[in-house]
């Protein structure tokens, strides 16, 4: 009788034979497929290079310097064109001769590198497999996590990143449009000029918002607002600059005291200001420095509230001519800390232009034409160090300046009073004839010279001129009951003081 079939017996020993085919030949398998992988990445990599150099032929038409290529995702403009290619992570930066000075590419499985200076085509067959999602990758001075299988993963490539949700933005107007209360933004790589052209703004919903530059520059055309709470921070051992300038309407605060490194707020162009307090609070603090290098601004404008202490401010270091002034204020503005430096450098500027309420008790002031033109409201100087070129305070439009300590100082008058009052000290039975310091450093100077109509309320301190012109008046000067004006020259300079009368 014929069987029909196989007894379990030859199925199993047939399985058994299989299974150790299988076993046999599955590294082989694995082997051919990763060997296939590993040559695909390899032959992407070489595209993805000649793609770079043909597009540096086009770049370097208009462009004479470093080119850098990177994947990233929409609002970056310097990624290549590559249509319908594997979607790698590759940073490329080739130097204004076309050679290659670095290169890095990872698809998550397998990652090249290159950083010798000049590249050929044939050259790339060494690549490495990724042992660790915590690997990374450093190229045009920012870092590349590798991919872990985030659908995301060119993002890394985008300049900004929010350090609470891990998102990553190829523009500042995206990662301030998408950011939440208590959030920072980060900035990862160099953002020059055109790459974030867009106004970026923080709305006015949003509170502790913070913007770490990190120790990068970034060049916003046009600048960004401010409507929210804002706080500009630079967690970086390496100083960060800050292109173009910031209007504020909200509350912002430029904090070096918790920066690792100096913050520079800079404009280069010969347009516009830098910061604008247009009716918010304002606070700057620290290791900052704010310079508007031609001098046409003002470099910073408050019609808030404004607080500035340890803080450099200036206009003008290309000294063109312009007549703007380093700080313009027609709100509150309150100047303290031993570092802070106002100055204006170019032709016929002041250091400070006043028409609001003015504090100032520490700091250097000094004006290429005045130090302080006080134009119209109060000043209150209780310290520091004011000069002028000309004049170290210029009033007019009957305002007032009180002075109780620190040091005036002009080349042709210590002050001015063209219209308005000045007040020296304090009406009390005791006067200090060493401070506040006014005074003339020009050989004919006068210390301070008082208009026909107008008031000098000489209280306390010392005032210098040339002889016989340590004030000079044809208005009105007020001192304390039973005290008089004691003049002496010494040297050629006339000082003036107040005396108790000897009766």
């Amino acid at each position: 009788m014929k069987r029909k079939g196989f007894t379990l017996v030859e199925l199993l020993a047939v399985i058994a034979i299989l299974a150790i085919l299988v076993i046999i030949a599955l590294p082989n398998i694995m082997e051919m497929f990763n060997t296939a992988k590993e040559n695909s990445f390899k032959t992407e990599v070489k595209e993805i290079f000649k793609t770079a150099q043909q597009t540096w032929m086009q770049d370097s038409m208009y462009n004479t310097g470093n080119q850098v290529y990177s994947r990233c995702e929409d609002g970056c403009d310097n990624g290549l064109d590559l249509s319908g290619r594997t979607d790698l992570d590759y940073c490329i930066k080739l130097d204004k001769s076309g050679k290659v000075t670095e290169y890095y590419a990872t698809d998550g499985t397998f990652t090249y590198s290159y950083s010798d200076g000049d590249l050929k085509v044939e050259e790339i067959n060494s690549v490495e497999k990724v042992t660790s999602s915590d690997s990374k990758l450093t190229c045009d001075g920012f870092v590349l996590p590798l991919p872990t299988g985030d659908p995301n993963q060119g993002a890394y490539f985008n300049p900004y990143k929010n350090n609470r949700n891990g998102e990553h933005y190829g523009t500042l107007k995206a990662a301030f449009d998408n950011v939440e209360n208590n959030q920072t933004i980060k900035v990862l790589k160099t953002v020059t000029t055109g790459q974030d052209s867009s106004n970026p703004k923080v709305s006015s919903e949003k509170t502790g918002i913070k913007f770490d530059l990190n120790g990068f520059s970034v060049a916003i055309v046009g600048g960004s607002t401010n409507l929210g709470e804002l706080e500009v921070i630079n967690s970086s051992n390496t100083n960060a600059t800050l292109n173009y300038g910031i209007e504020n309407s909200g509350t912002l605060k430029i904090n070096g005291t918790k920066s690792a490194s100096k913050i520079t707020i800079v404009k280069k162009r010969n347009y516009g200001g830098l910061i604008n307090n247009a009716n918010g609070t304002l606070t700057i603090v620290g290791n900052v420095e704010i310079k508007d290098d031609y001098g046409n601004g003002p470099t910073l404008t408050n019609r808030g509230t404004a607080t500035i202490t340890d803080t450099i401010v200036t206009a003008g270091t290309n000294g063109d001519g312009s007549s703007n002034s380093a700080i313009k204020n027609t709100g509150v503005m309150n100047i303290n800390g031993e570092n802070t430096q106002i100055s204006s450098l170019a032709s016929s500027s002041n250091a400070i232009d006043n028409s609001g309420t003015l504090n100032i008790s520490a700091g250097t002031i000094n004006g290429k034409k005045y130090g302080l033109n006080n134009t119209s409201n109060t000043a209150t100087i209780s310290g520091g160090n004011i000069s002028g070129d000309t004049y170290g305070i210029y009033l007019e439009n009957s305002s007032s300046v009180t002075i109780t300590g620190g040091t005036i100082t002009g080349t042709t008058n210590g002050i001015r009073i063209y219209t308005g009052t000045v007040t020296l000290g304090t009406n009390d039975s005791n006067a200090n004839t060493t401070s506040p310091l006014v005074q003339a450093t020009k050989s004919t100077g006068t210390g301070i010279v008082i208009g026909s109509g107008n008031t000098l309320n000489f209280y306390d301190g010392i005032v210098k001129g040339a002889a016989g012109k340590s004030i000079s008046t044809t208005g009105t000067i007020n001192i304390p009951d039973y005290h008089q004006i004691l003049k002496e020259t010494v040297d050629g300079v006339e000082s003036a003081i107040i005396v108790r009368n000897a009766n």
